[in-house]
Order: C-alpha cells, then sequence, then structure tokens
C-alpha cells in the first residue's frame, strides 16, 4: 500500500530528486543569473544615465494589481537614486488600456524626458514611435503577447525578448529583477511586491516565477510590511491564498469602479511611510473594495427578474462601470450556472464586456469562429472580452445562444488523491506545506474520501455550513455546501487539506471543494 508521500508525488509526477529541487534552501544566488538577460543591463544603465543627467522620467502602468506593483516597484527603484518620478495609472474607461497618443502629448506638455511603460507597450508600436517623434525616450517592461512585430526602441525587457525563459512572468517580476540589477542587491519590500504581481497576474508557478514567489513570502513574513499585514488584518503568517484571496481583489477593486485622481491612492498606500497616511489609503481601499462587492451583489440580485429560462446563454446590456462586467458576469454564471456576457455602454457609444464561461464551451473558440462581429476580442477557454457595435447585438445573442446549445458544460471529473480520515493529520499537512507555495500550473493537491457517510454531518448553528471532527485535532469543514448531497447516503468528498488556527489551537481541516455522487 502507498504511503501518503509516495500518493503525493505521483500526484505531482515527481521523485526524491525534484521533490528536494522543489523545496531547497533559498539562496540570494536564485537571482544572480538574471544580471545575464538580454538588455537589462542596458536598461539599467541608460535610466542610471538618465538620472544623471537630470532628465524627467514618468512612470505609466496599468489598473490592475499587477500593473500597480510595477509602477511601485520601480518608482521606488528609482527613489533610492535620490529622484521622484512622476507615476500614471490608466483610468479603465477613459484611457483604456496602455498609453495612448493624447496621454503622450500631455505628458510632453509637462515636460517629460523619459516615458516607462510598465504592465503595457509591447503591442503599441505607433504610440512608441510618437514618443521618439516628440523628443522623448522609452523603456518598455511588459510582458503581454507579442504581435506581428515589437516596438521600435532598444529598451524592452520582455520575457521572450529578453530570452528570460520558457514561461510567461509577470511585469512586477520583471520590475523587480531591474530593481535588482540597478540596485545590485536585493530589496525585500520590492520583492515582495514582485511576489504579489506573480499571483494576482496568475503566472505559471514553475521554474523561476516559483523562486521568486517562495522568496517574497518568505521576505514578508520576516518583515511583516505594514502594508501588507495592514490588508490582510496583520495575520501571522501570510501564503500565496492571502495575497490571491485578500491583496489583488482588493488592489483591482480600485481601478474597477474608481473615476477620479483617488486612483492614484492605491500606489501612494505602497510608497508611502508614513503610518498615519499609509492608514488612511488603507481604509480607502477597504471601503472601496467593500463597495465593490455590494455592488456586485446588488446588481446580480436585481438581475433576477431580467433572466430567461429559456435562453442557454445569459446577455444582458447594464449601465455600470465598465470593471464591474467581469465580476457580475462571473457571478451569474456561478448562480445559474451558464455562460453569461455582460456588457454596459463605453466611451465611443459601443458596447463593451466580458464573457465567463465553463468547460465544455470554450469562449475564445466562440470568439474565434464569429470574429467579424466584433472592434475588438480577447480571452482564453473560459473567459473573454469584446467590443462590438450596437447594431450587431441581436445577431450576438442569436449566435452565443445557439453555441451554447451546441456547446454545453461539461462535467469535469475532478483528480484526487484517494485517503482515509486517518490521514487528515498534522504530519501529512507538514508534507504537503513543504510543496508550497501553490498556484497557476501547479495547483494546490487534491484529496478525496471515498463512500463518506453523510449521515456522520454535523451543522454550524445557521445550517449553512458542514462542520464535523474527524478526530481530536482533525475536521471536516464544507462552507456555503450544496443541499442536495443530503440526498445521498454515501459520497465522494474532494477537498484540500489545510491548517487552522484559533484561540492559539491548531487543528487539520480537510475543506470540502466538491463532491461525488456514488
Amino acid at each position: 500500500m502507498k504511503t501518503f508521500k509516495e500518493k503525493l508525488f505521483e500526484y505531482y509526477n515527481l521523485d526524491e530528486t525534484s521533490f528536494k529541487n522543489l523545496t531547497k534552501e533559498l539562496i540570494e544566488a536564485d537571482f544572480l543569473n538574471i544580471c545575464n538577460y538580454k538588455n537589462i543591463k542596458e536598461i539599467s544603465q541608460f535610466i542610471k544615465d538618465e538620472i544623471a543627467n537630470n532628465k524627467k522620467i514618468l512612470i505609466y502602468g496599468d489598473y490592475d494589481c499587477d500593473g500597480i506593483m510595477s509602477i511601485c516597484i520601480m518608482y521606488l527603484t528609482l527613489k533610492k537614486f535620490g529622484i521622484t518620478p512622476g507615476f500614471y495609472i490608466p483610468f479603465r474607461e477613459i484611457d483604456g488600456y496602455g498609453i495612448n497618443k493624447e496621454r503622450i502629448n500631455f505628458f510632453k506638455k509637462l515636460n517629460y524626458d523619459t516615458i516607462i511603460l510598465v504592465d503595457n507597450g509591447i503591442t503599441l508600436c505607433e504610440e512608441v514611435d510618437l514618443i521618439h517623434d516628440l523628443g522623448m525616450k522609452v523603456v518598455i517592461i511588459d510582458h503581454h503577447t507579442i504581435k506581428e512585430k515589437v516596438p521600435n526602441t532598444p529598451y524592452i525587457l520582455h520575457p521572450i525578448v529578453s530570452n528570460i525563459g520558457e514561461y510567461n512572468a509577470s511585469a512586477g517580476a520583471l520590475c523587480f529583477y531591474l530593481s535588482y540589477v540597478m540596485l545590485n542587491q536585493v530589496d525585500e519590500y520590492l520583492l515582495s511586491l514582485g511576489g504579489i504581481s506573480i499571483i494576482s497576474d496568475m503566472m505559471p508557478l514553475v521554474n523561476y516565477n516559483r523562486t521568486l514567489l517562495r522568496h517574497a513570502l518568505k521576505a514578508i513574513n520576516k518583515n511583516k510590511f505594514y502594508q501588507i499585514q495592514k490588508l490582510v488584518n496583520f495575520k501571522n503568517e501570510i501564503t500565496e491564498n492571502d495575497i490571491g484571496m485578500k491583496i489583488a481583489p482588493k488592489v483591482n477593486a480600485i481601478g474597477r469602479i474608481v473615476t477620479d485622481n483617488k486612483l492614484f491612492n492605491v500606489v501612494k498606500f505602497f510608497i508611502e511611510t508614513d503610518v498615519k497616511k499609509i492608514d488612511y489609503y488603507a481604509d480607502f481601499i477597504e471601503s472601496t473594495n467593500l463597495k465593490r462587492q455590494n455592488l456586485v451583489e446588488e446588481v446580480s440580485q436585481d438581475l433576477k427578474s431580467k433572466i430567461s429560462e429559456d435562453l442557454a446563454f445569459i446577455i444582458l446590456v447594464l449601465d455600470i462601470k465598465e470593471g464591474l462586467t467581469g465580476l457580475i458576469a462571473n457571478k451569474l454564471l456561478q448562480i445559474y450556472n451558464k455562460p453569461t456576457l455582460i456588457l454596459t455602454n463605453d466611451k465611443d457609444n459601443n458596447l463593451k464586456g466580458s464573457i465567463r464561461s465553463k468547460h465544455g464551451l470554450n469562449v475564445f473558440n466562440l470568439l474565434e469562429e464569429n470574429s467579424s462581429l466584433f472592434i475588438a476580442y480577447g480571452g482564453h477557454e473560459l473567459a473573454g472580452g469584446i467590443t462590438t457595435s450596437k447594431e450587431n447585438l441581436d445577431k450576438i445573442k442569436e449566435i452565443f445562444n445557439n453555441y451554447a446549445k451546441e456547446h454545453p458544460f461539461t462535467e469535469e471529473r475532478i483528480k484526487g488523491i484517494d485517503i482515509t480520515i486517518d490521514d487528515v493529520n498534522e504530519t501529512n499537512y507538514s508534507i504537503i506545506k513543504e510543496l508550497s507555495p501553490f498556484g497557476q500550473d501547479f495547483n494546490v493537491p487534491l484529496f478525496k474520501l471515498n463512500n463518506f457517510n453523510t449521515n456522520f454531518f454535523k451543522f454550524s448553528y445557521d445550517k449553512n455550513h458542514i462542520i464535523t471532527n474527524l478526530s481530536f485535532n482533525s475536521s471536516l469543514i464544507y462552507f456555503s455546501f450544496d443541499k442536495e448531497i443530503l440526498n445521498n447516503k454515501f459520497v465522494n468528498l474532494i477537498g484540500t487539506i489545510d491548517e487552522n488556527v484559533f484561540n492559539g489551537k491548531k487543528t487539520i481541516q480537510f475543506k470540502v471543494k466538491s463532491y461525488e455522487k456514488i
């Protein structure tokens, strides 16, 4: 019979050597090879020369968490050289993604000499040409997909252009690498922000991404940086899950719904040193995130009367902020189990919005097959975005509805490691913990408790959660459980093994994610 560790190794296709490589001790030498990335030394020297020549520098980013982390890293790096650069976060509904010609002309009037584009720029050939035509210089630090050609500047830091490796890396990670070369040392706060960007942008947790994140989590928990602690309510140990569930959504909320200059408060929060000011910006971030949550909930509830049970694809045009379309689409997808497209009017009086789906209906294939209907589109298997003219709406509704009927959702058979109740213990949790961090392309392991008798379930006071003791120091938790499970005497439970600390007492929990009927 296989041991727990042997089953875990089989799940990840590991042996002892690869396990040791994944869990080896962290050393600063892990970063040394980044000095050899193409262009990184040249970019470092160029920026230093611009600083030495008293050039006025602007950092132009993006409104998502990766873009915010990138701005902060570059801003704080340049501050260490004695200058205070400008920074700009584009307004989602006014500026759109990436620097545009109107903003370029505006920054020229403000007498900027150099623009550092972070988390954007690699597709903006015309815009980069305009920057040069106006007598400014440009650095691009980006990780997005390259189109037919790259912009005409020698100062590009990009995973492919710079030969960083076979995997994508977040813009925040690239900015940290550049800061390391410029400073000739690791700044652990900048490292931490780079780690946050990897999780927030769902970068594959392999190779250099995994190494950087492990270093970042170690730095976060060693230094207990005030801003990061503040966003997770001063939790003792911060994990990749805290970044994904507590930090990234709060940072992203600002760019989704803030439409005035308070947008810049999210950068000020991370670059400020005065605790009172940090607390002020933190309160703003928390209240904005709460507003975002309430807006999504309110809109979702109000839409119940507008959703037809007859349609296979939910398509709605709403008077909402553009940044909420994806969140509401995802909410309705979960409630109604139907692919969902939420649209709103954009600044050009077109319709712009987000699609969310599940396995069985491939969003990217749907968009590719009907590309003539869109002004712009993009996405992947389960999510996408479109811009289209209002005249195409009825045709889109018809085509999408028929497509959903022909491509119903398929129930995924979840791969899980077969275990027993006795396997939910502290020793086995410590083995799992060694393999962390988990994320994209290196998911947290799923386990399966087979033939579990539902008569053993105990319930929370409000009857909404299952909370059942498995042993003296282990328990089974199923939050907001599917009530249908009680119609089965025996089920297979699929979930994760985690640790819970309450009032100083540690408990190992089997957290149920789903179940299978037998």
